[in-house]
């Protein structure tokens, strides 16, 4: 480019801030060794720069040519239609075919659409003969367009298009923010440093300063530095596994035992095996109480005790560092400073592992900047190699906080309750409970270990509960181990009612000693009982904030709230959800009538928030609904439709059964106004119940089709939907209702039916019939007379539950195989024209049709037999 033109180019603001990204990207990108703005050519090489915007120049030699157009003409999508683009795409073949190491790469603030969409295509094929057989005939047709603009044959272009990419179309404010997002993480006080390398751009790229033809890491950090500013310095291994070591130790005193006792974890293994395969991100997920600090401690311990040497350890206590404005204030707090950044560092030594406890105690804590700043460092220690985070937030605020729902991680584990016969029986021995006497209400309560561990505290007092509520146990507790304790007093209740009511008030997991106007001996007394613990100096906290919960629970009611009144007394903000939560729990418990009377009182009232109301409805779901729930249940569907949906689709435990069959079911098919769309999702629903109640659920889905409760297209698609796990193929019906969905419904073969129909003839070994149906359903006469059938069989490997269902069944089966050859033989198909001797003559790789499958089995198959006899 010419020195008029680089001038020209001077108001290219969409070019610059390009630009600016890859700039950044110097800064942290080892594997760059320059890059150019309106590139004259490259030092040392003999080529003619033609796509010239910007030019990366990395250290194995490969280059990066990338041209920035600010936006179609007229703001459309690019096309080949587009005379620019046709310029611009001739100008990359020839930078391509020059320069053999390298590829082009499209920004624009337009999508690139059509020519995007062939760059897609082609990369997801291996080679060109392959693209050829398996690409659709719009994406060829595309390669001929493009070849004829490039004027080169169709092979050449598709191996030059597989050297193309695009960038983000970006705005330029979503280019401006994602810069200094950017560089902030690379550069402190970002304010001062984004100026300053802005200028040291502009500068290069007009030339200003000393003909540089190349910008280096050097260069950038040298104009940083003459403000003293410079990213993290480079650390020791060991001066950073020091600073590590002793940041782990903040909040590592936790009760991991019952009754004195550990209890080792299934998933510890299976946390252990996912680091060792590299996982990036593992989310533990349970109920509140289901042990999952314990288990963070534990895979820390394994750490420390059994790969010291080859791991490195970084953990953090998450509701230890709840009031955060910046992340500074984490270093104030005992962590590291530039967590990411260390972590990185580490990485070149052994891998890292980062974990996070108490996600869900940050996402209900009074601010939210806490939470965004952990969120921060997760998102940029996930794109860290060799660094492993594990993350543990409760299911119920990974559902409830918009900055978690929807957040993706690599991998997920649930903490499984405890093994009742193997882990929570012997405990019960020990306590000489009868175990004939525990309810399997109870037993499900027992297997979650907080409330495993309080009621071994009930037990050797000789309190031997049979209540399978909730509530119940904590209320024993409460009255067991304060109210009768002789060494506390009434004094010690009001004691710790105020501390729920101010750490609900602060939406706070802890709360000053002083605040707790008692004595020490009480103070220590409650801690031997293990009701408090004291979390740092001068802070108290409740060993676990279920218990927490409960007593503040137990205060409104001391007060006769209702728990309308509850929640108008406080916030209704995040914090406030698990207390809603055992105060519903209570009332269902213990107050029926009321029960039901209150939840209608908070559903219906228009000063309390959705979340609330959302809250209440989804807990409902939870619950084991009776006869006298319906006459509520009923005005929830009818008033508040959305809050019904949110409650029927959680409503998944036995006991919902009956009441959503044999009432709600009744009420859906009245109705005037979304019929359908409520009859659809009880087909849905019955996904969750195919395999517990088998018959029913076939004569639900027969009776659907039967009435017509939707279109047929709705209908098809959710009951082949909800047969996509049925496991129970003896169940009377199911062959029927597979032949009216193969006969009476259009068949795709995409959906899911061919896999159920294939695992139901291979479980019950007959069906052949109805499967030969299924393969032959959209083949019509005149489709044969045309010979245009190939690849209207629905016999595609993936069409099936395993890829070798339909080869293996030929071989089983007499009847089918014989369908096949009397078929085929019909068609006046010569085998041989299927055969592997086709799609391979003159060393040219044909499509593989369904019609080729289908006799290449059939012909093996036969002649198999025929050897056989």
């Amino acid at each position: 480019m010419s020195i008029a033109g680089k001038r020209s180019s001077l108001g290219d603001e969409y070019q610059l801030r390009v630009a600016l990204h890859w700039l950044i990207r110097l800064l942290e990108d080892n594997t760059i060794e320059a890059i150019q703005v309106n590139s004259t050519g490259i030092p040392g090489e003999n080529l003619s720069v033609t796509v010239d915007d910007i030019v990366i120049v990395y250290k194995n030699g490969f280059a990066c040519f990338i041209q920035a157009k600010k936006n179609q003409p007229d703001h459309n999508n690019w096309s080949f239609a587009d005379a620019e683009l046709k310029h611009e795409l001739c100008k990359a073949r020839d930078q391509l075919e020059a320069r053999e190491n390298s590829e082009i790469i499209f920004y624009s603030r337009s999508p690139f659409g059509e020519l995007k969409k062939l760059v897609e295509n082609c990369n997801y094929h291996p080679e060109y003969s392959a693209f050829i057989r398996d690409a659709a005939q719009n994406q060829l047709n595309s390669l001929k367009k493009l070849a004829k603009i490039l004027e080169r044959t169709e092979e050449i272009t598709y191996s030059l298009v597989k050297k193309i990419s695009f960038g983000p179309t970006n705005e330029f404010k979503d280019w401006d923010e994602q810069n200094k997002l950017y560089l902030e993480r690379l550069v402190p006080n970002v304010d001062v440093a984004l100026p300053i390398i802005e200028r040291y751009l502009v500068s290069h790229e007009t030339n200003l300063r000393d003909s540089r033809y190349l910008i280096t890491r050097s260069d950038v950090l040298t104009e940083l530095a003459k403000c003293g500013l410079s990213p993290t310095p480079k650390r020791s291994e060991a001066e950073i596994l020091t600073a590590f070591r002793q940041a782990s130790m903040i909040g590592r005193k936790w009760l991991r035992t019952i009754d004195d006792e550990s209890i080792k974890r299934t998933e510890l293994p299976q946390l252990i095996e996912l680091i060792e395969q590299g996982s990036k991100s593992i989310l533990l997920t349970d109920s509140p109480g289901s042990g999952k600090t314990c288990l963070l401690l534990d895979i820390a311990d394994y750490i420390e005790r059994e790969k010291e040497t080859v791991w490195g350890l970084l953990f953090i206590k998450g509701d230890l560092f709840t009031n955060l404005q910046t992340e500074q204030d984490l270093v104030a707090k005992g962590l590291p400073e530039d967590i990411v950044g260390q972590c990185a560092r580490l990485a070149d030594y052994r891998r890292v592992i980062v974990i996070i406890d108490s996600l869900d105690v940050l996402s209900l804590s009074r601010q939210h900047d806490a939470l965004k700043i952990f969120l921060g460092i997760i998102d940029r220690l996930e794109k860290l190699d060799k660094v492993t985070i594990i993350v543990a937030c409760r299911n119920f605020d990974l559902e409830y906080d918009p900055l978690l729902r929807g957040r993706s991680w690599q991998h997920r584990v649930h903490i499984k309750p405890l093994d009742f016969d193997n882990e929570v029986k012997p405990f019960l021995i020990k306590w000489k409970v009868d175990v004939s006497q525990i309810t399997p209400e109870l037993q499900s309560l027992l297997q979650i270990p907080q409330n495993l561990r309080i009621y071994g505290k009930l037990a050797n007092l000789g309190i031997f509960l049979q209540s399978p509520s909730v509530y119940d146990l904590y209320n024993s507790f409460i009255e067991e181990v304060v109210v009768k304790n002789p060494r506390l007093s009434g004094e010690a209740v009001v004691a710790l009612q105020n501390m729920s009511e101010q750490m609900m008030q602060q939406r706070s997991q802890s709360c000053p000693k002083v605040f707790f106007k008692t004595s020490e001996e009480i103070i220590t007394e409650l801690n031997s009982q293990q009701v408090l613990w004291e979390k740092s100096p001068g802070v108290l906290a409740f060993t676990h904030q279920t218990l927490g919960d409960y007593i503040a629970v137990r205060a409104a009611l001391a007060k006769n709230q209702t728990l309308a009144d509850f929640i108008f007394e406080h916030p209704q903000l995040p914090f406030i959800r698990p207390a809603i939560r055992a105060f519903f729990f209570y009332l269902r418990a213990y107050q029926g009538e009321t029960f039901r009377r209150q939840v209608w009182e908070v559903l219906s009232h228009e000063q309390i928030a959705y979340h609330v109301k959302r809250l209440v409805c989804e807990s409902f779901s939870e619950i084991a609904p009776v006869e006298e729930d319906w006459r509520l249940l009923r005005r929830i569907f009818q008033y508040h439709p959305d809050l019904f949906r949110r409650l029927l689709w959680r409503a998944n435990n036995g006991y919902w059964w009956n009441i959503i069959t044999q009432h709600w079911l009744t009420e859906a098919k009245l109705l005037l106004q979304d019929r359908e769309s409520w009859l659809v999702q009880f087909i849905g629903w019955l996904a969750g119940w195919i395999n517990i109640y088998p018959a029913e659920v076939i004569t639900f889905l027969k009776e659907a089709i039967t009435e017509k409760w939707a279109t047929p297209q709705n209908l098809a698609r959710y009951i082949r939907a909800t047969l996509r796990e049925f496991q129970v193929w003896g169940t009377e019906g199911i062959q029927e209702l597979l032949k009216i969905l193969v006969e009476n419904f259009e068949i795709t073969h995409l959906d899911s039916l061919g896999r159920v129909i294939s695992r139901w003839v291979q479980f019950t070994n007959d069906g052949d019939t109805l499967l030969w149906r299924y393969i032959t359903k959209n083949v019509l006469t005149v489709d044969i007379q045309n010979g245009n059938f190939r690849n209207k069989l629905g016999c595609q490997l993936h069409e099936f539950h395993q890829e070798n269902f339909l080869e293996n069944r030929l071989i089983q089966s007499d009847i089918l195989l014989n369908l096949v050859l009397k078929e085929i033989e019909s068609w006046r198909i010569s085998l041989s024209n299927t055969s592997w001797d086709l799609h391979h003559s003159q060393g040219v790789i044909h499509g593989v049709d369904s019609l080729t499958i289908l006799g290449s089995f059939g012909y093996f198959m036969e002649k198999a037999k025929s050897n056989e006899n």
